[in-house]
């Protein structure tokens, strides 16, 4: 045998995958960053301030109610029956 080595396609094949396996892999991770940093609630505040031009509410204008109970429930013909308990 001489210095040859002999390759069959399978090796070739198999490293192409192993290659493409990694880029996708290291295409993730860069995909992961980013979807955090367009999570960060410190953009999305930043966008509403600027973009949207909004504000924190100011005293007074926040005005808390308590939550009524809701029931949801099937009627004879199928309708939807809903009724609020406060």
């Amino acid at each position: 045998m001489s210095g040859r080595i002999s390759h069959d396609g399978a090796g070739i094949s198999d490293c192409r995958e192993t290659s493409r396996k990694e880029q996708l892999l290291e295409e993730q991770q860069k995909l992961k960053v980013e979807l955090a940093t367009l999570k960060s609630p410190q953009r999305i505040e930043a966008i509403a301030r600027e973009k949207l031009q909004m504000t924190y509410p100011e005293q007074g204008q926040v005005i808390r109610v308590n939550k009524p109970f809701m029931a949801a429930r099937s009627g004879k013909n199928g309708e939807e029956i809903i009724s609020v308990k406060t």
